[in-house]
């Protein structure tokens, strides 16, 4: 990912920026979700610094696709949709190359992560996971008797 930041980072930022204005997101909800710092967080948002590192850029590229559903690829080049799609087309999905499959289970791997607490409260997750969790239950219970 640091490849792409750097080929414009300028631009990067102003799309990041431009992300966190429209959902209100604070340099608090920033550093409270990633390894950066709420000051570092601020001066990103308020302009003050020009050059940002960018394993920071990354972080909260990775948070904003997690958090808001904002494409990663949008944020780094400007190409594509900006919102991510939320409920995959397996069709789609099949016909990206395995780079792009391997971006997407990523996104999706760090959206749950980071929303684990929030999805857990809605039923039809907490049944997938819960029955999930039975599945392999029973398979390790299997295991040991044989």
């Amino acid at each position: 990912m640091f490849a792409k930041i750097k080929k414009d980072k300028v631009a990067c930022v102003d799309r990041i920026v431009e992300v966190i204005n429209e959902n209100n997101i604070t340099g608090y909800e920033i550093a409270k979700n990633t390894s950066i710092s709420e000051v570092a967080a601020i001066r990103i948002i308020k302009g003050s610094t020009s050059n940002p590192n960018d394993s920071t850029l990354s972080a909260i590229v990775d948070y904003l696709g997690v958090a808001y559903s904002i494409s990663q690829d949008w944020l780094i080049s400007g190409k594509g949709s900006k919102k991510v799609e939320v409920v995959p087309d397996i069709e789609k999905f099949d016909r990206l190359s395995e780079e792009e499959k391997s971006r997407k289970i990523e996104e999706t791997a760090l959206f749950v992560a980071f929303q684990e607490e929030r999805l857990m409260k809605h039923p039809v997750f907490s049944n997938i996971v819960k029955r999930r969790v039975y599945e392999l239950m029973l398979e390790m219970t299997k295991e040991k008797r044989v």
